[in-house]
């Protein structure tokens, strides 16, 4: 089934001699209706966060060092602990310790469907909007914070597919 976000494809524009960054619908977000997993035994959460006005999405690349998805970029996010009210406090939580945004800066939109990674994981995505500034690697899990454009994610061009070796998983899509 289709998920809930979408990209504007408005007219083209020009800004600073670039075409024009579609901004993100978000409102299909706040009516849907996520299919969620249960209680796993290894439950994670991540923010999906959107700048305001909705023209890019804020991802990490994890520190090369780690045990578990080193390099990988992903969403803020990481394990649920006992001190978490729910989920989402988790996605909260996490977006501190990763990038430093703060619990008030964050305007959860809704919930995503729970996916279930190769690695055993059962990650809650929640999509939020966050203020248009700059964000720095919080922890040393996270290597670099990368700021991507709607636009570009949403433009089939840029768009391949692959098959990758992992170590403990063996080969796995990405």
């Amino acid at each position: 089934r289709p998920g809930p976000i979408t990209a504007n494809r408005g007219g083209p524009g020009e800004l600073s001699g670039r075409p024009r960054i579609p901004d993100m619908d978000l409102a299909p977000v706040a009516d849907w209706e996520p299919s969620r997993i249960g209680d796993p035994e290894r439950a994670a959460a991540v923010l999906v966060p959107v700048t305001e006005p909705g023209t890019e999405l804020v991802f990490i690349r994890r520190s090369s060092t780690l045990a578990e998805h080193p390099g990988e970029m992903s969403f803020p996010g990481g394990n649920v602990e006992r001190r978490d009210r729910n989920r989402e406090a988790t996605a909260i939580r996490e977006s501190g310790e990763e990038v430093g945004l703060r619990p008030a800066e964050i305007t959860t939109v809704g919930r995503l469907d729970d996916v279930q990674t190769v690695s055993g994981y059962t990650v809650s995505p929640f999509v939020a909007t966050v203020p248009n500034r700059d964000y720095g690697p919080g922890d040393d899990e996270v290597a670099e914070v990368v700021r991507l454009a709607v636009g570009d994610l949403a433009d089939p061009a840029n768009h391949t597919f692959e098959s990758r070796e992992h170590p403990g998983f063996g080969t796995v899509p990405c």
